[in-house]
């Protein structure tokens, strides 16, 4: 990912804590939980990774993180959540940025997985939740639906899982592990070691 990028990423996750401390009460995020929202924005940076000389190597941005993503999950302690829940999504976050982030370096290492990321992410990541919210939220019904194939591609997205997590839609137990997010990556790792691995030989 691009330093500047990571550096503004960053910095736009810390306002709760910047507001909280200059007395903004009226400004917090609760009742969303800011450990999704850190998340979210996060996973938002990933759309400014970057597979060049300059990028940072994921390891390194998952190290930047960590204590951030620590400092909000003792934040949604302190708003009362539940210890188990808390570290169940701690986790699940930690394990959707840390997929993706590989993922989407590994890819960027050849020319045509690049492309195939690049496409992997405008479908994934970012079409399939705004299809959702448009065929959902702009119809003004409350019957509407985006259909069961594109509801299933939304919940791959690690937008749409961190978004659920800043709003509180995700229960504990199973169903609150992003099975479906880090399953995307794995697939998109292992077709950018592909492409990478079919490049060399030539």
């Amino acid at each position: 990912m691009r330093p500047f990028a990571v550096a503004v990423a960053f910095g736009v996750a810390c306002l709760p804590f910047a507001l909280e401390f200059a007395g903004r009460s009226a400004w917090t995020l609760a009742p969303s939980s800011t450990l999704g929202w850190v998340a979210l924005v996060a996973c938002a940076a990933l759309s400014f990774a970057s597979g060049g000389e300059r990028a940072l190597k994921p390891s390194v941005v998952l190290a930047t993180w960590l204590p951030l993503f620590a400092l909000t999950a003792s934040a949604d302690l302190r708003a009362g959540d539940e210890r188990a829940r808390v570290v169940e999504h701690a986790l699940g976050a930690l394990a959707v940025f840390a997929a993706w982030s590989f993922a989407l370096d590994r890819s960027r290492r050849s020319p045509r997985g690049a492309t195939f990321a690049l496409v992997a992410w405008g479908i994934v990541a970012l079409g399939a939740p705004l299809l959702v919210a448009a065929l959902t939220w702009g119809a003004a019904d409350e019957a509407a639906s985006a259909g069961l194939w594109l509801g299933a591609l939304s919940k791959a997205s690690p937008l749409a899982w961190s978004y659920d997590l800043a709003a509180r839609r995700l229960d504990s137990g199973w169903s609150a592990w992003p099975w479906a997010p880090v399953g995307a990556a794995a697939l998109l790792h292992g077709a950018g070691s592909f492409f990478f691995a079919r490049e060399a030989r030539r």
